[in-house]
C-alpha cells in the first residue's frame, strides 16, 4: 500500500473535512437565514406593536375627548369664595360661542303614603313613561318636598313625604342632576333624617340645593346657568327650617344672593315655593309681589312650586314668570294636581330661547303618564286653553307635536 494508501486516507479526511466544512457552512447559512427571518419578525412585530399601541392610544385619546364631551354637560359647582375667582365667566377659558343648553324641570316630587302603597316600594315604576324624556336633557332638576329613609320598609307605608332609598333607582333613572329641598314639607322630620336624605342623594350624584341661601351653578361649555332657590311656604316657625340649613324667603338675602349669582352665571333663575297648597288654586297677589321683586333684583326668570294648577307663562319687565311647574308625582286627589307639566327650558348660548311644556297625568297616585296617552281630547283643551291665555299675556306660543311651545 504505501504511499498510494496513505494519500487515499489523506484524500478521504480531506473529503470528510471538506464535506462537513460544506456542511457547517450550509448550517450556518440556514442559521443566519433563520436569525435574519426572526429579527425581521421582531422588528415587523415591533412595528405592529407600535401602530396597535398608537392606535390603543388613539381610541384612548379619543375616549377621553368623549368623556369630555359628555361631562362639559351640566356641571352642579358649590358656590365658595376660592371657585368665586376661579369661575368668572368673562375668565373662564372653555367658554364657547355657540352652546345650546337643555334644562329639564320636574316640578314637585311628593311622595310617601299612597304612593308607597299603590306602588308597593317598587318607585321606578312611577316615572317609567317620562325617562326618555327628561334624560335626553343637558340638565334635570326638581322640587323635593319627600324626606328619604335607609330602611327598606316604613313601618307605616301610609307615613306621608318619606320614602325608602328604593326612590334613588327612580331618580338616577330620570336623569336627576339636582333637586331643591327648599319647601314646607321636608322639615315634618327630625334633622337627622334631613341630613340622611341629604347624604343619600349626594351619594347618588344628585346635588341638594335651596340650602343655606347659596345659588347653584349648572355650567356647559363655558356658560353657566344659576338657580338661587328659596321657600316662603312656613309650617310652625322659620327657625325649624333655618336650623336645618333651608331656605327661607327674605328680600334682603334674596337680593344678595340674585347679584351674587349675577357676577357669576350668565342666566339666574329664581325658584320660589310659595303660593296656596291643597285645594286653592291660581295665581295670589303675593306671588305677583314676589316674582316682580326678584325681577327687580336681577332675575331673568322666575318659576315655582307648591301653587296648585298649572298657570299660562307671564312676563314682568320682559322676564319669564312660571308661576307653578305642577307636580312631577303626588298624592293629592285634586284634578288640578293630576295634571301637570314638564317644562323644558331651551337656551341659545346664554338667551333663553323657547320653553316647551309637555302634559302629564298623575294616574291614581301611581304612575306619571303623558296626558295624550291618558286622554288625548282632555289633553288638548287644557293644551288650548294654557296656550291662549299665554298668548294674551303677549307671548308668542302655540302647541305643536303635543306640547306647547313658547318662543322668546
Amino acid at each position: 500500500m504505501g504511499k498510494t494508501s496513505s494519500r487515499n486516507v489523506i484524500f478521504k479526511r480531506r473529503r470528510i473535512n471538506a464535506w462537513k466544512y460544506l456542511k457547517l457552512k450550509n448550517i450556518l447559512i440556514v442559521v443566519i437565514i433563520v436569525l435574519s427571518f426572526v429579527a425581521l419578525s421582531s422588528v415587523a412585530s415591533m412595528k405592529l406593536l407600535e401602530k396597535k399601541a398608537e392606535k390603543s392610544t388613539i381610541k384612548y385619546a379619543k375616549d377621553k375627548e368623549e368623556v369630555k364631551d359628555n361631562s362639559s354637560d351640566f356641571v352642579v359647582e358649590n358656590n365658595n369664595d376660592e371657585k368665586k375667582q376661579d369661575n368668572q365667566k368673562s375668565d373662564n377659558n372653555n367658554y364657547s360661542e355657540n352652546t345650546n343648553i337643555d334644562l329639564m324641570v320636574l316640578g314637585e316630587i311628593m311622595m310617601g303614603g299612597k304612593v308607597t302603597t299603590n306602588l308597593d316600594y317598587n318607585y321606578l315604576m312611577a316615572f317609567k313613561n317620562i325617562y326618555d324624556l327628561t334624560k335626553k336633557a343637558d340638565f334635570t332638576y326638581a322640587n323635593l318636598s319627600t324626606n328619604i329613609t335607609n330602611l327598606d320598609k316604613i313601618e307605616d307605608a301610609k307615613t306621608n313625604y318619606l320614602v325608602t332609598k328604593n326612590i334613588l333607582s327612580a331618580f338616577n333613572a330620570l336623569g336627576l342632576d339636582a333637586v331643591s329641598i327648599a319647601n314646607d314639607h321636608i322639615t315634618d322630620y327630625p334633622s337627622e333624617i334631613i341630613k340622611n336624605t341629604e347624604s343619600l342623594l349626594e351619594e347618588n350624584s344628585i346635588y341638594v340645593a335651596g340650602k343655606k341661601d347659596m345659588p347653584m351653578y349648572f355650567e356647559k361649555d363655558g356658560k353657566k346657568i344659576a338657580i338661587v332657590s328659596t321657600n316662603s311656604v312656613i309650617i310652625g316657625t322659620k327657625e325649624n327650617y333655618t336650623k336645618n340649613g333651608i331656605s327661607v324667603y327674605d328680600e334682603d338675602n334674596i337680593k344678595k344672593n340674585i347679584q351674587e349669582a349675577k357676577k357669576m352665571a350668565d342666566f339666574v333663575i329664581v325658584d320660589i315655593h310659595w303660593g296656596k297648597g291643597e285645594a286653592s288654586f291660581g295665581v295670589t297677589t303675593q306671588m305677583e309681589e314676589m316674582a316682580k321683586f326678584v325681577i327687580e333684583s336681577g332675575a331673568d326668570l322666575v318659576m315655582g312650586t307648591h301653587a296648585i294648577g298649572i298657570q299660562p307663562i307671564s312676563t314682568y319687565n320682559g322676564k319669564p314668570i312660571i308661576y307653578t311647574t305642577g307636580y312631577a308625582m303626588t298624592d293629592l286627589e285634586y284634578e288640578t294636581t293630576k295634571v301637570s307639566y314638564l317644562f323644558d327650558l331651551k337656551f341659545e348660548n346664554t338667551k333663553l330661547s323657547s320653553v316647551e311644556m309637555t302634559p302629564i297625568y298623575i294616574k291614581d297616585s301611581k304612575e306619571v303618564l303623558l296626558y295624550k296617552d291618558y286622554d288625548e281630547v282632555a289633553a288638548n283643551i287644557n293644551m288650548k286653553s294654557i296656550c291662549s291665555r299665554t298668548q294674551e299675556n303677549g307671548l308668542n306660543a302655540e302647541i305643536s307635536d303635543n306640547k306647547i311651545i313658547v318662543k322668546f
